[in-house]
C-alpha cells in the first residue's frame, strides 16, 4: 500500500512538473515564427531542466526525402554559468527578433493606414463602415476597426 501511494505521488509530481513546463514553454515560445530561434530557445531552456549536457534539434528538409537540417544545437561542459550565458544571450536574441518583428508589423500598420488615408478610407470600420472614434485614432492612427468591431474580433 505504502509501495502504490510512493508511485502515485511520483506520477502526480512527474505530471504536475511536465504541465507546469508545458504551460511555459508554450507562454515563452507564443509568436515565434523563426524555427532556429524556437531551436535555440527550447534547447537553452530544456537542457539546464532535465541537466543535459548536450542536445540538438533537427528539422525534416521535406517529407519525400530522408534529409534534414540542424535548427540548433547545445553543448554544455557542466559549468552552469555556460548554461547561464546561452540562456542569456538566446533571451537577448529573441527580444530582438521580437522587436524586429514588432517594428515589421508596425510599419506595415502605418503604410496600410496612408493607403487608407489616400484612398478616403482612414477612419472608417473595415468591418462596420462606421467612423473609428477620434479618442482611438489618437491613440492608434493605424486602426482599422472600431471599438466595438475590435472587441468582438477579440472575444472570438
Amino acid at each position: 500500500m505504502i509501495d502504490n501511494l510512493r508511485l502515485t505521488t511520483d506520477r502526480n509530481t512527474e505530471q504536475d512538473w511536465l504541465k507546469t513546463n508545458l504551460a511555459r514553454f508554450t507562454g515563452m515560445l507564443q509568436g515565434q515564427r523563426d524555427l532556429t530561434t524556437v531551436g535555440r530557445m527550447l534547447l537553452s531552456e530544456l537542457a539546464p531542466l532535465v541537466n543535459a549536457q548536450q542536445g540538438v534539434i533537427y528539422q525534416m528538409e521535406t517529407e519525400e526525402s530522408a534529409g534534414m537540417v540542424m535548427l540548433s544545437t547545445f553543448a554544455g561542459d557542466g559549468n552552469d554559468s555556460h548554461l547561464a550565458d546561452s540562456a542569456s544571450e538566446t533571451l537577448d536574441r529573441s527580444i530582438e527578433l521580437s522587436l524586429e518583428d514588432n517594428a515589421d508589423h508596425l510599419i506595415a500598420a502605418i503604410d496600410a493606414a496612408l493607403g487608407r488615408l489616400e484612398a478616403g478610407t482612414y477612419g472608417q470600420c473595415e468591418r462596420c463602415s462606421q467612423p473609428i472614434a477620434e479618442e482611438r485614432l489618437e491613440a492608434l492612427p493605424w486602426a482599422t476597426k472600431c471599438i466595438e468591431c475590435k472587441r468582438l474580433e477579440e472575444r472570438g
